[in-house]
């Protein structure tokens, strides 16, 4: 199938569709086109060549569905094939009907959903890794390339596609891919200004960010976003992951931790952002602190009816892995959807503190750089917040920016749910400083 790709997504992208070299790796800003021409690009390449199978994969599985899953679907609307394509939403898998080749969608915090991989009809490809900053590890990948294995026929080829947003100069896909030259790898950034099919609402966001913030987000250079408040967390990522042992234990320094608190933080959101919802824990002498999962769901288009069923599942999904939860506390300036809370869950549901935004800031900071603060993979929210918070430029003052171009509700729901242990964790913390 021969397309005409200024016809379908517009300029910018000729190079990267017409490549087979085995590695397409595009670094870009927001709003570039890279996942949707990606998803175009497998749509009309694996009815081109029909034995070719797709996977595509994230670091947390359950992110697909909103993502690359949906992405897909609407590239299939895009090119008016939807004829030939059944997607399944139980089993996340989209099917190619003339030949029964398959998209299948992995994560890589199941690494056995990867390495067990088999298809039904033809051979597995391509490999699409959609966010591939995520992936911290650089064995993880190597990992994954190992599982894409075998012979293809004459005139088919295997192909690696990454596309992420670039935060941190010293990230191993930086080193492997952007400093040196290979005849096996093809690089390009990509930015907003070749989407022909965004306007001037969209592009008005990056005119609210620093300069620096701008160069990574809307030009997509590499670097840390200028007055980074979290750097630390930014430039060691993969120091702050923990290995869960069996439930209520993680394996810390070689050691089990049990957990002796798990609470919930509670954002409620507003029409420019979102609820969001973090379970933390506390470890025996509050020792330690693990972040076991988040979510953030956009506030436009939500009732109170529905977000309340949102956190009851998350609620459940928390007491089914880990057994219990001690206390909610949520945002204590929405009274009514904290009423309706204590009707709907069993639960104890407290005001949050709201204590000083420095004061959460420093205590956040300080058991990080003591590498007390450890996080699950499953807390995808809270890690893009700690890689976006900054210092706002226009003060001159400690302030964190709140201007709506970043998810800081995430950030707020983690801090909620342990600013009233703070000076328990931290006793020499001083409020206020």
């Amino acid at each position: 199938m021969e397309l005409e790709l200024p016809d379908v997504i517009g300029k910018g992208y000729g190079d990267f569709w017409h490549s087979k070299q085995r590695y397409r790796v595009v670094k870009g800003g927001r709003g570039s086109k890279k996942s949707c021409t990606t998803a175009l690009w497998i749509i009309a390449n694996m009815m081109k060549y029909p034995r070719a199978n797709t996977l595509v994969v994230r670091q947390y599985f359950y992110t697909h569905r909103d993502s690359t899953f949906a992405q897909l679907k609407w590239a299939v609307k895009r090119l008016h094939v939807e004829h030939l394509w059944k997607f399944k939403e139980s089993k996340l898998e989209a099917i190619y009907l003339y030949s029964g080749t398959k998209i299948l969608f992995r994560g890589m915090d199941d690494p056995l959903s990867i390495t067990s991989i088999t298809v039904d009809a033809g051979y597995l490809c391509w490999v699409w890794i959609e966010e591939a900053y995520q992936i911290s590890n650089e064995e993880a990948f190597n990992k994954l390339e190992m599982s894409v294995r075998g012979i293809v026929p004459e005139g088919y080829f295997k192909q690696f596609t990454l596309t992420f947003n670039p935060w941190n100069k010293y990230h191993w896909l930086k080193r492997r891919f952007f400093d040196s030259e290979d005849e096996d790898v093809f690089t390009d950034t990509t930015t907003h200004h070749c989407n022909e099919w965004i306007d001037d609402d969209d592009r008005k966001a990056f005119s609210k960010m620093s300069e620096n913030r701008r160069r990574v987000e809307e030009f997509g250079e590499w670097g840390i976003s200028e007055g980074a408040i979290y750097s630390e967390f930014i430039e060691n990522e993969r120091d702050f992951y923990a290995v869960e042992w069996k439930k209520k234990y993680f394996l810390i320094n070689g050691e089990k931790k049990h957990l002796e608190y798990i609470n919930i933080g509670v954002d409620w959101g507003g029409n420019k952002s979102g609820h969001a919802f973090c379970a933390t824990a506390i470890t025996k002498d509050f020792e330690y602190v693990i972040i076991l999962a988040s979510r953030w769901i956009k506030a436009t288009g939500t009732n109170p009816v529905q977000v309340m069923n949102l956190l009851e599942t998350f609620l459940n999904q928390i007491i089914a892995r880990y057994g219990f939860i001690n206390d909610i506390y949520a945002d204590s300036s929405e009274q009514m959807m904290l009423n309706l809370l204590r009707d709907s869950v069993r639960c104890g549901v407290r005001n949050s503190l709201k204590r000083p935004i420095v004061d959460r800031i420093d205590f956040t900071d300080t058991i990080m750089a003591q590498r007390r603060l450890f996080l699950t993979q499953a807390c995808e929210p809270t890690v893009e917040f700690f890689k976006s918070a900054i210092w706002d430029p226009k003060v001159l003052k400690k302030k964190r920016l709140d201007d709506g171009s970043y998810d800081v509700d995430s950030g707020d729901a983690f801090e909620y749910s342990l600013e009233r242990f703070m000076y328990y964790i931290l006793p020499d913390l001083k409020p206020g400083r």
